[in-house]
């Protein structure tokens, strides 16, 4: 496989990208084409239907295609992919840890239902017995950071009021549930005992080995997984969004991510 495009180590400089000059204007020309009608340079997350989630932009969209005004999703992890769901679907509750954050996106559109769940908040009582199943069973993953695994949702002890929002309707309310926030283990896991067997679970960052117990854990319970890799918003390198449903009609036989490393790198 050619590359055109090298680092290059100029003693005293940075180091630098260098292209052969024949290439460039392949480049632009797929920005322009490609890049730039979703948005990529925009300083928001939006396209020009309006604010998109920060997934790849093959995951969005496939979602585009597939939502309707039918579907109740909740969603782990408000931004902007809470004003996206809000013009698709019938129904949307969003679970956010920061208050500051979810009143921002909650300020450009107020019909949208953020739930602010925070690590004092309780466990539903329904939710106790699933989530001391969860301590003592589920292998997680974590690493001497504390502040690192809060950031990207492995700290699942800390965050299981957070988690059990899910209980606060009935089983089988939500069609959709999306895991892009705190505690993402524990949230698939309690996702999976309140959802009906025609729901989608979608994982964003689906690349990180470091969620390879939810792909595992999900799989084992049937559920099989649509990948969506790509480039999306703003980001200078491509990523994972997936989608999990039991009435995908084949199975995943490469279920684990390779290990890149002790921690995860944005």
């Amino acid at each position: 496989m050619h590359r055109p495009i090298e680092l290059v180590n100029v003693e005293g400089e940075p180091l630098k990208l260098s292209m052969e000059d024949k290439y460039r204007s392949k480049v632009t020309t797929f920005a322009y084409n490609y890049l730039q009608n979703l948005g990529w340079f925009d300083e928001e997350i939006c396209d020009n239907e309006g604010y998109t989630p920060w997934y790849t932009y093959p995951a969005i969209a496939f979602l585009k295609d597939i939502l309707t005004k039918d579907d109740r999703v909740l969603e782990y992890g408000a931004g902007y992919s809470s004003l996206f769901y809000n013009r698709y679907v019938g129904y949307l509750t969003s679970i956010d840890h920061d208050l500051e954050w979810a009143q921002k996106i909650a300020n450009k559109d107020p019909t949208i239902r953020i739930e602010v769940a925070t690590e004092s908040t309780k466990i539903h009582l329904d939710a106790i017995e699933h989530v001391k199943q969860f301590i003592y069973t589920f292998p997680q993953i974590r690493s001497d950071d504390i502040q690192h695994d809060l950031m990207h949702g492995l700290a699942n002890h800390e965050y299981a009021g957070y988690a059990s929002q899910i209980f606060y309707k009935e089983k089988g309310f939500y069609n959709i549930v999306v895991i892009d926030g705190m505690a993402r283990a524990l949230c698939a896991y309690l996702a999976v005992q309140q959802l009906n067997d025609d729901a989608y679970i979608i994982l964003d960052n689906s690349d990180r080995w470091q969620y390879n117990n939810i792909h595992k854990f999900l799989i084992e319970n049937g559920y099989g997984r649509l990948d969506f890799w790509g480039p999306g918003n703003q980001a200078l390198n491509a990523w994972c969004t997936s989608i999990f449903s039991k009435k995908f009609p084949f199975k995943n036989t490469k279920i684990l991510r390779e290990e890149r490393g002790d921690k995860i790198t944005l």
